[in-house]
């Protein structure tokens, strides 16, 4: 009995293994296909779902313009909600992989408050104000925010912001800028359009994984998409390699 458990586990854990590196494989050439091409409108159409959790690519979310590296070869958007105990429980993965790839990953914060979570759009409109009007204190409050989440009323924002040194006439002021709501608004707009209903979700060059990710997971899935792209560019740069006979000299 014991034998014939561990064959079935063994012959289980060979098939989701085949089945991640498919979808691995999956990943990349959606990303390296240009979005406006037949070829890329096919490839989606047959995609394969390998994973009973995560659903199918979602194209609007495979690049974005915004983030800390626009352009790099591996594309993280992450829908959060600041009050949140589970996206406050995926940071310490998030911000290790980010020191980690540098310009490898363009890391993509998109908000979705919950209308459970009241404090959550507020402290929303703060963190993107922090972010336009003093950015290189937006990961200090932005830690904050998470360690605080029972805290995080429009005064209790403030306090929060005093302890780094940010003007609280001016946070408060912005927090109510109707471009920073707008901007909030479009979040949840795209997050509707793209079936997302609870944070965190993470998009990773437009493949969704639901829930708080470990470390290991986010890596693994990470390392391969590279391996996988920096193999397809060398086998195009080869490919476009022309070749041209030698001239003899006279």
């Amino acid at each position: 009995m014991d034998t014939q458990t561990s064959k079935d586990d063994r012959a289980q854990q060979q098939n989701l293994a085949r089945a991640d590196r498919i979808t691995l494989i999956a990943l990349a050439l959606l990303s390296i296909a240009t979005l406006t091409s037949p070829l890329y409108l096919d490839l989606i159409s047959t995609l394969p779902d390998q994973s009973s959790d995560d659903g199918a690519i979602h194209p609007l979310l495979a690049s974005h313009t915004g983030g800390t590296n626009p352009g790099a070869p591996v594309t993280l958007i992450e829908f959060g909600d600041y009050q949140c105990p589970y996206t406050a429980e995926q940071q310490p993965a998030i911000s290790r992989i980010i020191i980690e790839y540098g310009d490898k990953i363009n890391y993509v914060h998109m908000d979705l408050p919950s209308g459970t979570h009241p404090l959550a759009r507020i402290a929303a409109a703060a963190s993107r104000c922090i972010s336009r009007d003093a950015p290189e204190k937006h990961n200090e409050f932005e830690s904050l925010i998470y360690q605080n989440q029972g805290a995080l009323s429009s005064e209790g924002l403030i306090r929060l912001a005093r302890n780094i040194s940010i003007d609280e006439d001016v946070l408060y002021s912005c927090m109510s800028d109707p471009s920073i709501n707008k901007a909030i608004q479009q979040d949840i707009d795209i997050a509707a359009k793209e079936g997302v209903t609870g944070t965190p979700t993470i998009f990773i060059d437009g493949k969704p994984f639901r829930g708080a990710q470990p470390y290991a997971k986010l890596k693994l899935i990470i390392d391969s998409l590279l391996e996988i792209k920096a193999s397809a560019g060398e086998k195009a740069s080869r490919k476009n390699v022309t070749w041209e006979p030698a001239v003899n000299p006279k």
